[in-house]
């Protein structure tokens, strides 16, 4: 009589951790899910308040031989022996040219109105795409198979999405006030700063760190690959 043997299967040794992971993995996707909704949600009620008090950024010039900063007076505010000033410019570039402030004016536009939310329109879908990105690398970690083909492919896809959401999403609002200064016959009146907006550095150098992980993990699949080969 032949008696076949049965291996019980192996258990997780990290069942804990593992578990957590996982639970990280959704957590990241329901957050990008609740983050995608209401910047899209947000960005699409602006087009219904036309033509309703529309609010965005605006530089302001500075007087020529002074610090790149432009005093502001409030009415029932006095400071003694100091000022209150603009804050820097969003975009790097204008840093020289004064400091930005918020103009708000009615009768707004679609243009204006969804161009002053654009950096939550494309914030949110940027969060959306990144997590959905994201969630099957962190998957993959938590099965023991961090290398696992795709993942590179996923982490490449999020630095690009880093560097093109994180540069246009400050520069749709800057815009929408540009339109706004037109729209009011401010835009050549030598008080506001109307040249395009620049780009700013931090998503790009975020993109290129990304960029590193996806080029090491590019490399750990080709070594898992070759491991498996050998098998």
């Amino acid at each position: 009589m032949t008696h076949a043997l049965t291996l019980p299967a192996r258990p997780d040794a990290h069942p804990g951790p593992t578990r957590w992971i996982r639970v990280l993995a959704r957590l990241i996707l329901l957050i990008g899910v609740i983050v995608g909704i209401a910047g899209v949600s947000y960005a699409i009620n602006a087009l219904t308040i036309v033509p309703a008090t529309v609010r965005a950024p605006v530089t302001l010039l500075a007087p020529e031989g002074e610090w790149p900063s432009v005093d502001l007076s409030i009415d029932g505010v006095q400071i003694e022996d100091g000022s209150i000033t603009t804050l820097p410019p969003a975009a790097l570039g204008t840093g020289d040219n004064g400091g930005q402030v918020t103009i708000a004016a009615w009768d707004s536009t679609h243009l204006e109105q969804i161009l002053s939310r654009g950096d939550a329109l494309v914030g949110g879908l940027a969060v959306l795409i990144g997590a959905i990105l994201i969630y099957p690398v962190v998957l993959s970690i938590a099965a023991g198979t961090p290398f696992a083909v795709g993942n590179a492919r996923c982490l490449s896809l999020l630095a690009g999405v880093i560097a093109v959401a994180g540069s246009l999403a400050p520069l749709l609002p800057q815009l929408g006030g540009i339109r706004v200064l037109e729209r009011l016959g401010l835009a050549d009146d030598g008080i506001f700063v109307t040249s395009p907006p620049q780009l700013t550095l931090t998503p790009l150098l975020i993109a290129a760190l990304v960029l590193a992980f996806a080029a090491a993990f590019r490399a750990g699949e080709r070594l898992a690959a070759d491991a498996d080969g050998l098998v």
